[in-house]
């Protein structure tokens, strides 16, 4: 499952749980999101493994092809990383946002743009959300950031990427 379970138990949270979130807003017009993986205490080696060689540079070589100018493929091609290294992903990996969720849609195999959507230009707004997951386990670790282009790429929000 690449989400958490909608249906939330009586459990209380150990040491070594990862709380999986998402916060999504909307504002006069704008809209902002971020996902960031919260581990209870110390990551175990697994999560650590897991984050520092496949979430993490995964992420960023997405969010590096995201900018004005670049071609929308090229995010499509950067996620790439995830399978390279032998795991897995949600299918879409970046969506632009408006009121919603919005174009362009950069999937593991395909991209879904208009005409006008094929090279990124100053005022889009993109979400980079691969949320890769192992290949052998249902984990994931579900991971976004809203980029805003003006005359360069900016993330609109400084919470730490790792």
């Amino acid at each position: 499952m690449i989400f958490g379970n909608p249906r939330p138990s009586n459990r209380v949270l150990q040491r070594g749980d990862i709380i999986i979130n998402e916060l999504a807003v909307g504002y006069r017009g704008y809209a902002a999101q971020i996902g960031s993986p919260i581990c209870i205490g110390p990551p175990n080696d697994r999560v650590k493994r897991f984050w520092d060689e496949i979430a993490l540079p995964g992420f960023e070589a997405i969010a590096a092809e995201i900018g004005p100018g670049k071609p929308v493929e090229n995010m499509r091609i950067a996620a790439q990383y995830f399978r390279a290294h032998g795991e897995q992903s949600r299918p879409i990996h970046c969506h632009g946002i408006d009121l919603v969720t919005d174009g362009p849609h950069v999937f593991q195999d395909h991209i879904d743009v208009e005409p006008f959507e094929e090279i990124l230009k100053p005022g889009m707004v993109v979400m980079a959300e691969p949320n890769p997951v192992t290949a052998t386990e249902c984990s994931a670790s579900p991971w976004s950031h809203v980029h805003r282009h003006r005359e360069r790429k900016e993330c609109i929000e400084d919470f730490p990427w790792n």
